[in-house]
């Protein structure tokens, strides 16, 4: 007999022991309890995260369905991480996966989550819709460009200080600071501070001259998280953290992208890349959202683009938001082109034919700021 449901903590070890085994026979030894203490949590709740196939009362297939809100310059979207994807070695061919993956999209769907992402195989996951995209930009600098650029920087100004939920003062101002940025996620106390922590990275209060400026998830030299007081920090607090190091690292959205000029010309540099598999299940109120958001700090023209995404509507893409509409498309792609057009930087792939003006309006727009956070893990 075969059975697909979702897991409660008397199952907790059975399930653990299930994913580890597998990603471990697989790659490297994993213990998903230690990897990410906030997902694999000794409770109901986070058992029941993880849709299980049992045969014959054995688990042969496991799927990791996170939910969570984020808030994209305040309008509340649900996303959907999906994480551990097991299949038992010995079970694999028997289609397994694609009866409990096709099940967990159906319930989102039913749901009415916003957003799914994913990491893994491009071909494997576009079958179920999600598609490589969004964005990250990369900042980087070692502590021999520190020196050469900044020779009379004081790194022991800027003070890195470990901190767990015990400590209710920088908890507070931690979870206040992360609650007013642009792009954040709605966490409770046990969930803000567990996705900082793994078995290399920990929490840490930034202070500079003695002064609280923002809080940290931070492993060795790689800032897995970064969140100032005041975006006139990030140059001293990734220099500082360089010379402590011997180089240091942090990923961004590209709306921090003014943070960079200073940090640029004192040593450091960046890259952008695109960062996970994302499925959109309700386009108007992502696209509005994002639209918006890019338009609340970027230099986005008056213009439109009607856009018909198949089997999912058509939209006019404006300067103020999005409305759907009957008009003709300026641009017909399927679902998965649409999560590259909208969010990945292959947009002259569907521009190139465009009037001109109609490319300075999507140019000026596109890509919207779609990024998958470390911390976030699924």
């Amino acid at each position: 007999m075969t059975e697909i449901r979702r897991g409660n903590l008397s199952e907790y070890w059975q399930i653990i022991d299930f994913i580890d085994f597998v990603f471990s026979k697989n790659s490297v030894p994993h213990h998903f309890p230690e990897m990410y203490p906030n997902l694999y949590r000794t409770t109901d709740e986070s058992m029941n995260n993880l849709l299980n196939l049992w045969e014959d009362g054995v688990i042969k297939c496991s799927v990791l369905t996170y939910p969570r809100t984020v808030s994209v310059g305040g309008e509340s979207l649900d996303v959907t991480g999906i994480g551990s994807v097991a299949t038992h070695p010995r079970e694999r061919g028997r289609g397994f996966m694609q009866k409990v993956l096709g099940k967990a999209i159906e319930e989102m769907r039913e749901k009415g989550v916003h957003l799914s992402n994913l990491g893994g195989d491009r071909k494997r996951y576009n079958h179920f819709g999600y598609e490589v995209t969004g964005s990250q930009l990369n900042a980087q600098i070692n502590a021999n460009n520190v020196r050469r650029f900044r020779p009379d920087f004081n790194a022991d100004s800027i003070r890195f200080t470990e901190f767990d939920m015990n400590d209710a003062q920088t908890m507070k101002r931690s979870m206040e600071l992360y609650e007013k940025q642009a792009v954040h996620y709605l966490y409770d106390e046990a969930d803000f501070y567990l996705r900082m922590i793994n078995a290399s990275s920990r929490a840490f209060s930034v202070s500079k001259d003695g002064e609280y400026i923002g809080f940290a998830a931070l492993a060795g030299g790689r800032f897995r998280e970064l969140c100032l007081t005041d975006d006139k920090y990030f140059a001293d607090v990734m220099s500082a953290a360089a010379l402590k190091n011997g180089s240091a690292s942090c990923s961004l959205g590209e709306w921090k992208l003014p943070s960079l000029r200073e940090f640029c010309d004192n040593g450091g540099n960046y890259s952008l890349c695109d960062n996970g598999f994302w499925l959109v299940m309700r386009w108007k109120e992502v696209l509005d959202a994002f639209v918006r958001f890019k338009d609340s700090y970027a230099a986005v023209p008056e213009g439109e683009l009607v856009v018909d995404i198949k089997g999912e509507g058509r939209y006019k893409i404006e300067k103020g938001g999005v409305t759907e509409t009957t008009a003709k498309a300026d641009i017909e792609v399927t679902s998965l082109q649409a999560v590259r057009l909208f969010f990945g930087y292959t947009l002259e792939e569907f521009t190139y034919a465009l009037p001109a003006e109609k490319r300075v309006f999507a140019k000026s727009l596109l890509p919207l700021p779609l990024t998958w956070f470390n911390t976030e893990a699924v």
